[in-house]
């Protein structure tokens, strides 16, 4: 065997685990969204038509491109730091993955100020409420937010998890 041979395995192991797990990461986040609004659809009177059902998989589709953006531009770096610090336990990399996804949505969705006299109501879990009045952001603004910025830490954590699962299981299945 040559040595030229001996060093380009490894990394070439490393690299399909790598590939691996950020497939498994990304294939996760349409679990996690539709275990999320299993259920209201399920509660739901209203039968799923076959618009609900392609909307669904639109739906999936754009998670998992929303996904392998934040993955590759954050969760690989963070990864590679955490595993270079020797710091990939679970607990850590989830956290990470929990922030990469939470702190740049709750950043973008942060609720802010509108012109005076301006207002917004929608309807929110079933209930119509106002969002903005006269140019301030209400509490349901707020509780808004804050969901919205825990549902995208959701999708962080379990991309995470299953990130460092599948990474694990094919790093040491290939050594």
């Amino acid at each position: 065997m040559s040595r030229t041979n001996t060093i380009e395995r490894p990394r070439f192991r490393y690299i399909q685990a790598l590939i691996a797990a950020t497939l498994g990461a990304i294939l996760v986040q349409p679990l996690v969204l539709l275990l999320y609004t299993a259920p209201s659809v399920l509660l739901s009177p209203h039968p799923l038509s076959a618009n609900d059902l392609r909307q669904i998989a639109q739906l999936c589709v754009a998670v998992c491109l929303v996904a392998a953006a934040f993955i590759l531009l954050l969760g690989l770096p963070l990864f590679a730091g955490l595993r270079r610090l020797k710091k990939d336990t679970a607990f850590n990399v989830g956290l990470a993955g929990f922030g990469a996804a939470a702190i740049p949505v709750a950043i973008l969705f942060w609720p802010r100020r509108e012109a005076q006299g301006s207002s917004m109501s929608a309807t929110w879990h079933g209930q119509y409420v106002e969002f903005l009045r006269d140019g301030v952001p209400t509490t349901y603004a707020w509780l808004q937010f804050l969901e919205g910025s825990l549902f995208a830490g959701l999708h962080g954590l379990f991309g995470a998890l299953a990130f460092l699962a599948i990474w694990r299981f094919a790093f040491r299945a290939s050594c």
